[in-house]
């Protein structure tokens, strides 16, 4: 890719189902009053990403209010014109105070069919009226004709 090619931007609504509750790897949900919880849902886009994704997810919250996520979400569908599969990463933490900070990234190389050659970051929200809300700012390289 071109590093001078201004970032794209797509964005989008999508709702949760079928949260999954997973066992964590030691199979032990708290210790020394600290969770820790791994769970999996789906999510369906509407605009202009039209897509579904499965999301996997560790989370840890602790007693005093602190707490921090990771998840690996792959997504499958429609991109502006095109049709492929990319993976976001998901890093997030919430600060005692519940001061929350997160990063979301398109994994390097994770693209497949018409977005192969993906890459860039999103934000993701809630509305004052709880719809969630994905902008997704991407690089495409041009398709060939």
């Amino acid at each position: 890719m071109v590093d001078s090619l201004p970032l794209m931007e797509a964005r989008s609504t999508f709702e949760l189902s079928n949260h999954r509750d997973m066992p964590t790897a030691d199979n032990v949900p708290k210790v020394v009053d600290v969770e820790l919880s791994h769970t999996a849902f789906d999510k369906t886009f509407t605009g202009e990403l039209e897509a579904t994704s499965v999301t996997e997810m560790l989370s840890t919250r602790s007693e005093s209010g602190g707490a921090g996520y990771v998840a690996m979400e792959r997504i499958v569908g429609r991109l502006g014109s095109r049709v492929g599969t990319f993976v976001l990463l998901h890093f997030g933490t919430i600060d005692s105070s519940g001061e929350p900070s997160a990063q979301w990234s398109v994994v390097p190389g994770s693209g497949t069919g018409e977005l192969a050659d993906i890459s860039g970051h999103a934000h993701i929200g809630v509305d004052d009226e709880g719809i969630h809300q994905i902008q997704l700012h991407y690089e495409l390289d041009d398709l060939p004709v």
